[in-house]
């Protein structure tokens, strides 16, 4: 698909380029942080993605963020997310602009993120499987010398569907080019190197000059295939459990990551850990036999994370059903309201089942929740 210079070609090109299913969207309210920045509210987008969402990216009415997972576990393009500890030093001097030069050498697509960091885009021909993606990803990452923690996206490698039958993605990353069509110079937008400086690429320009022409074949993938042993196994979560987090912090407690939550003033209007971070946070509560009220305490005391309670419902939600532990308030609950000691027979009778038990069997069933 060759790329125009018109605002309708942008967009449809954008969505050609940067083809997705599934993914989020971020939209602006009209709250502003205390460092000046806008709030937005992050949510699934219901359906299926359309060219309608790549233009209220580029409008800025709505910021996007796919997975890149297609047909349950192909991609037609990855990213490198690039978010360095100290932008300062970053930003100093030849090593940004050598990054940049080096990673498009290897055949990758580079743009700004809306943090200040880098996306280093790869694009296939055709689809590949995710785990070829991620191969060549980690091989990237490995030849470009960043930090193994260095995310890379997708980070799963299929789609995963949950116990109530409803699909997961897993993961996306904001695409470039949010807030063009307004504020073209406050977009994150695509770059190269020329002569020894960083030049911003307007979209038609990204889109003929790199994608175009960077698009790696489909053989490409497969010889980075045995990177993805690698890429798997990475955490003692595989990728398949939406965790891409360093093993070290998997091992930290619920105390201890919450307070880097804070620590880092992580949000979802950044290139963050935050999602991956709050996921852990509640699986942790949720292991420890904290009640879904003390677990929405703790996070809705979070500040400017742009994260609403019903987020952090689903969260909750979500790994309760996948770890089988229900609400500890809920079974107290029905404990007092079902179950009725029979001291004649010292024994225990349900009224949820109308079964008689002993003890034993009691404690069995109720005893990690007290």
């Amino acid at each position: 698909m060759e790329a125009s210079n018109n605002a309708e070609a942008i967009y449809k090109d954008l969505a050609y380029n940067f083809h997705a299913v599934k993914g989020y969207e971020a939209i602006p309210t009209d709250k502003v942080k205390a460092n000046g920045k806008i709030e937005y509210i992050y949510r699934a987008i219901p359906g299926q993605i359309n060219e309608q969402n790549y233009l209220k990216h580029l409008t800025g009415s709505a910021g996007l963020t796919p997975s890149p997972i297609v047909n349950g576990d192909e991609c037609c393009w990855g990213s490198l997310d690039v978010d360095p500890k100290n932008y300062t030093e970053f930003n100093e001097g030849d090593f940004k602009i050598n990054l940049i030069q080096k990673a498009i050498d290897l055949g990758l697509c580079v743009a700004l993120s809306k943090s200040g960091g880098l996306h280093l885009y790869a694009f296939a021909k055709a689809e590949v499987k995710t785990k070829e993606m991620i191969g060549y990803l980690s091989w990237a990452r490995d030849k470009l010398e960043l930090d193994p923690k260095t995310e890379l996206f997708p980070k799963q490698l299929e789609v995963i569907t949950d116990p109530d039958g409803k699909e997961k993605y897993g993961n996306g990353i904001t695409i470039p080019y949010r807030g063009y069509f307004n504020k073209p110079d406050e977009s994150p937008c695509g770059i190269n190197v020329y002569n020894g400086k960083i030049v911003k690429l307007s979209p038609f320009l990204f889109i003929r000059n790199f994608i175009q022409k960077k698009q790696l074949h489909v053989h490409t993938f497969k010889e980075f295939a045995d990177y993805e042993s690698k890429a798997v196994k990475k955490s003692d979560q595989n990728l398949k459990n939406f965790s891409n987090l360093d093993e070290s912090i998997q091992n930290s407690t619920a105390k201890e990551i919450y307070n880097m939550i804070v620590k880092e003033n992580m949000s979802l209007d950044d290139d963050s850990y935050f999602d991956d971070m709050i996921t852990l946070f509640v699986a942790k509560q949720v292991v420890s036999m904290h009640t879904d009220k003390e677990i929405l305490e703790q996070c809705n005391a979070l500040k400017n994370t742009g994260a609403d309670p019903l987020y952090y419902e689903k969260k909750i939600k979500r790994f309760r059903i996948k770890s089988k532990i229900d609400d500890p308030e809920v079974v107290h609950q029905q404990i007092i309201n079902d179950v009725v000691y029979i001291m004649s027979r010292d024994k225990y009778f349900d009224l949820s089942t109308n079964e008689e038990y002993k003890k034993e069997a009691i404690d069995f069933k109720y005893a990690r929740y007290f």
